[in-house]
């Protein structure tokens, strides 16, 4: 196989490498794109509106004191003190709207809890429950309650005496519980909703012993909502193609590597091949001059140019000629010995 023959191979090894190499990626890029796009895809629906709108007014029925003139006073716009305070008295309101109409009930219970900041806290029961039936798209309840705020002071004074605790700030929590279940054409609401007041009790405070009342009219609004799965089959599709595409093109890239190596030469470190024959080698920059003119033999190995060498008693040439096949020359008056580096 002669030098240009090698060469050409080389090269065409070299572009045939380029080539897979870049069809590979590209094919791995695509076999990335289409496992990242999911097959199926989660679509929602809304069928229908819904909220709940708690809303609550309090005021403070006043014990005969020589502070007030008037029966009842707004806490959040009055002072409350606890030792003139008879009781708290709550107005509550709930309603319930849909956009779609329905049957069901409407549940509701109000709990009592005692709470002190320092750890401790007592269920103090039920005062107020109730049960309304629902029909078409909204219902409203409403209900009145009375707290009684110096009525614990006995079980606070019992629990503070057998824990060892003792606080000037205790909190009632009202706890309102309500549930809904409707049932409509489109879905069911079976949810709770549960709005809280907070009644807290302070003595020895700069304003004196007062009591305060925090809470919020609450409002929330939610969905029935229907998940419809959308199945993208031409991604299934596009993910086989991707298999058969990367696996063909990466069977390419391996027998073009194969091919690569096979096509470059074998004696690639040419110093370390021929560093065993010392002075025997000359190095050479260019080709004879008078190459054209003599009988050119080529020989098939290395050994072969070496044993004409020692045969003839005559130095071997080396040419290095930039990227060709280094080539070994033995030259014997018009006979030139000839063995490319493969």
């Amino acid at each position: 196989m002669t030098s240009s023959t090698i060469d050409s191979l080389k090269e065409r090894a070299g572009i045939l490498l380029v080539v897979f190499t870049i069809a590979t990626l590209l094919s791995a890029t695509y076999l990335y794109w289409v496992h990242s796009i999911p097959v199926e895809e989660k679509e929602e629906i809304v069928l229908a509106n819904y909220t709940h709108n708690f809303d609550y007014n309090c005021l403070v029925s006043l014990r005969n004191n020589s502070l007030y003139d008037a029966r009842f006073i707004d806490p959040n716009k009055d002072t409350a003190y606890l030792r003139i305070t008879e009781s708290l008295d709550f107005n509550v309101s709930y309603t319930f709207k849909i956009t779609v109409g329905g049957t069901g009930n409407i549940n509701y219970v109000v709990n009592l809890i005692l709470k002190s900041p320092l750890g401790w806290q007592r269920e103090l029961g039920t005062i107020a429950d109730g049960n309304i039936k629902f029909k078409g798209v909204m219902a409203t309840l409403s209900d009145n309650f009375k707290i009684h705020p110096n009525a614990y002071w006995d079980l606070i004074n019992t629990i503070e005496y057998e824990t060892g605790t003792k606080s000037n700030r205790y909190s009632i929590i009202v706890d309102i519980r309500i549930h809904v279940y409707v049932v409509t054409g489109v879905g069911t609401v079976n949810e709770n909703f549960t709005p809280v007041i907070v009644i807290n009790l302070e003595r020895g405070t700069n304003r004196g012993d007062i009591i305060t009342v925090d809470g919020e009219n609450t409002f929330r609004k939610s969905e029935i909502i229907k998940i419809n799965t959308i199945r993208r089959d031409y991604i299934v599709n596009q993910r086989y193609y991707s298999y058969i595409l990367t696996s063909t093109l990466g069977g390419g890239f391996i027998f073009s590597v194969y091919l690569f190596i096979k096509s470059r030469p074998k004696d690639k470190n040419i110093d370390k091949i021929l560093q065993a024959l010392g002075d025997v080698i000359v190095d050479i920059k260019e080709e004879p001059s008078d190459l054209k003119e003599r009988t050119l033999i080529k020989v098939e190995t290395l050994n072969d140019i070496i044993k004409v060498s020692d045969s003839l008693l005559k130095p071997v040439l080396l040419l290095k000629n930039g990227k060709e096949a280094p080539k070994l020359y033995v030259i014997d008056e018009d006979i030139v010995y000839e063995y490319t580096v493969k």
